[in-house]
């Protein structure tokens, strides 16, 4: 038989508010080229291109609903590196890692949704979505 596991709305919930609550007033780092997303947050940037960090809301998301949940408000900030970025690091304020996910335009499925993946050096990058969810 094969695997199907699934769980309720208010466990999905339970965990993401327990995984991206210690995100408050953190960072988002935008990257591109080298050997691409690593396979976690656990494993350590490289070769990499670093774009630009936005810094997070001091309440960095809202609570879950439905196993989804939305980040508040992202700071802007100018890009630093030219880079056509494919994903993102979520970091606590003490830099510590703890989510990544894809970027996109909103045509496309992504984590974190951007105006243009090509991030040109001194224009100033947002990130005007970023919904995390547990299928």
């Amino acid at each position: 038989m094969a695997r199907n596991p699934t769980y309720s709305a208010a466990a999905k919930n339970a965990a993401l508010n327990a995984a991206l609550d210690v995100l408050n007033g953190g960072f988002m780092d935008f990257y591109g080229g080298g050997s691409g997303q690593p396979l976690s947050p656990d494993v350590v940037v490289t070769d990499q291109t670093k774009a630009v960090r936005l810094n997070l809301n001091a309440t960095a998301f809202a609570a879950a609903i439905s196993g989804t949940k939305t980040a508040n408000a992202i700071s802007t900030a100018v890009i630093v590196n030219t880079v056509d970025v494919r994903w993102y690091r979520l970091l606590k304020s003490d830099e510590t890692p703890v989510h990544d996910g894809t970027v996109g335009t909103i045509d496309q499925i992504c984590d974190a949704t951007v105006g243009t993946t090509a991030f040109a050096a001194g224009v100033t990058a947002t990130c005007p979505s970023l919904v995390i969810s547990i299928p």
